[in-house]
């Protein structure tokens, strides 16, 4: 078979569809066309509400990204301004803790220094008082020492002046005491409530003392246990709250008394 009839089989199987076609269509009745125009109508508005929809939907994702990228930025340069600020503080206040550091490092050496110098002028006043005022009537001299028996113990933790060195060093030498201990020492402001122990004594009394081997002195420490320490404190604290308080101070030293 030639192409020819080929070609004329398919062109009359074509208008024999076109044919068929056109007598379905004019078979249809009025109503049914008018249904069928109508759905098709539907269809072209559904698809071009879809098409709409779609396009809304396209720019609130652009926008939503937008916003989302906008809010992300501003929480980043919230949180940079917020460490900026956060380290300014950091750094001010590190400054003003240093400055305070350093003034209360300050005031607190002063504080220290004038009360040391304080205490060291209020002992030798008081161990010059002592030797002055109740030296002589109380300290045991050499004739009190020999009226004592053999082999007594010495035990002296109130006041230096109460007791002559030398005739204390003259009765240990007698044998006229078994052991002496000492807390205190009749010019113990030179040497006590220091650090001397590199230093050379320059004080012979004391020196002699030191080297007898029955003889205990200690650096004005008697004072040193938990009830003093406890009851130092307590009492301390008492005379603050009071003053403060505006109440009577129990232990307040007045001029008329010295």
């Amino acid at each position: 078979m030639s192409v020819s009839a080929i070609v004329l089989i398919c062109l009359a199987a074509l208008l024999c569809g076109a044919a068929l076609a056109v007598l379905v269509v004019s078979h249809l009745s009025s109503r049914q066309k008018a249904l069928l125009y109508e759905a098709q109508e539907r269809v072209d508005e559904l698809e071009k509400l879809l098409s709409d929809s779609q396009s809304a939907c396209q720019v609130l994702q652009t926008k939503n990204d937008m916003l989302l990228s906008s809010r992300e930025d501003d929480s980043k340069r919230y949180e940079t301004a917020l460490n900026a600020q956060k380290s300014q503080f950091d750094t001010v206040l590190a400054a003003q803790q240093a400055k305070f550091d350093e003034t209360v490092g300050k005031m607190t050496a002063q504080l220290k220094a004038a009360t040391e110098d304080m205490l060291k002028q209020r002992q030798k006043e008081f161990s010059d008082s002592s030797r002055e005022n109740i030296g002589q009537v109380v300290t045991p001299l050499k004739e009190t020492i020999e009226k004592m028996k053999d082999g007594v113990i010495l035990v002296n933790t109130s006041r230096g002046g109460l007791i002559k060195t030398s005739d204390l060093i003259a009765g240990i030498r007698d044998h006229k005491f078994f052991a002496v201990g000492l807390d205190v020492y009749e010019e113990e402001t030179a040497f006590f409530f220091e650090d001397f122990s590199e230093n050379i004594h320059r004080d012979q009394l004391l020196s002699l003392l030191l080297s007898m081997p029955n003889v205990l002195l200690t650096s004005h420490q008697a004072f040193l246990t938990n009830e003093a320490l406890k009851n130092i404190a307590e009492v301390t604290l008492q005379n603050l709250a009071d003053f403060f308080d505006g109440k009577p101070l129990k232990n307040e030293v007045k001029t008329s008394q010295l």
